[in-house]
């Protein structure tokens, strides 16, 4: 037997789910939100949906920081909070950060274990009182977290590139992350793959010129062009475009994809 949640003040169904499904309320996540808010002085600074309320959101900021020597180049932290009411998506707590510069995002590996996880979530099963409360103990970890991205990115902007180190660690992303890079190319598949990195090459390149005009020529831009073009570089299409471009770049590949750059360029500088 499955069973509908439906919204109380509009009668419209979410999502259809198993007998044991566990529901969420949408009071429960802003309570989490507060606490871990309260715990290190933080703020709930913003709330939203999706589609017709089946997937909610709430952001907790932490205090912004600047990178490298001028005062232009902002990083604002935040812990995402969000939950499904459709069935299909988990309770998750991922602590992330925003570069109004670019509108670049990058997740922010929270330790649990012996794992590092940019998402930590929990099923709508079982004894959900018990699990919230575990997650909510884990999430309280956001704020260090960010003071440990905060010192990894300034150490990035304090290293210095030129132009032969720049294509060498684009070259070093690209075959590590995105694809092989053939000398030779033999075979038809061969030459689009050349040009499939040639052409990369080029965006990181253009996006690096624009910024280190201003920012300087450091590790911290480089990586951003790199992430730039994840973030941006993809197209969305259909009614649900906006949502699975927030998924992705949150949730998704892309979000695991820049962490796993993050990780290797602090290893090249």
């Amino acid at each position: 037997t499955r069973s509908a949640t439906v919204r109380t003040d509009t009668n419209q169904i979410l999502g259809i789910v198993s007998p044991s499904y566990k529901v969420v309320q949408n009071t429960e996540l802003v309570h989490m939100a507060q606490r871990v808010a309260d715990k290190n002085k933080l703020t709930v600074t913003s709330a939203g949906a999706m589609g017709i309320g089946e997937r909610v959101w709430l952001a907790i900021e932490a205090e912004s920081f600047y990178v490298g020597k001028s005062d232009k180049d902002e990083v604002k932290p935040y812990l995402l909070l969000t939950n499904g009411h459709d069935g299909r998506h988990s309770l998750a707590g991922t602590p992330t950060s925003v570069r109004p510069w670019c509108e670049n995002t990058l997740n922010l590996a929270l330790r649990e274990g012996k794992r590092e996880n940019m998402c930590i979530s929990i099923r709508h099963k079982g004894n959900m009182q018990d699990k919230i409360e575990a997650l909510t103990e884990t999430l309280a970890e956001f704020y260090d977290r960010t003071r440990t991205f905060k010192s990894q990115s300034r150490y990035l902007a304090g290293t210095d590139i030129n132009n032969t180190k720049l294509i060498d660690y684009f070259n070093h992303v690209y075959s590590k992350h995105v694809g092989e890079i053939p000398e030779d190319p033999k075979t038809s598949a061969e030459d689009r793959a050349r040009n499939k990195h040639r052409s990369t090459i080029m965006k990181w390149c253009d996006v690096y010129d624009r910024e280190s005009s201003d920012l300087g020529s450091n590790m911290w831009v480089a990586f951003n062009a790199v992430t730039n073009w994840i973030d941006h570089g993809r197209t969305f299409r259909g009614e649900k475009k906006l949502e699975n471009k927030f998924n992705a770049n949150f949730f998704g590949s892309a979000a695991d994809k820049k962490q796993a750059v993050l990780e290797t360029t602090l290893k090249f500088a």
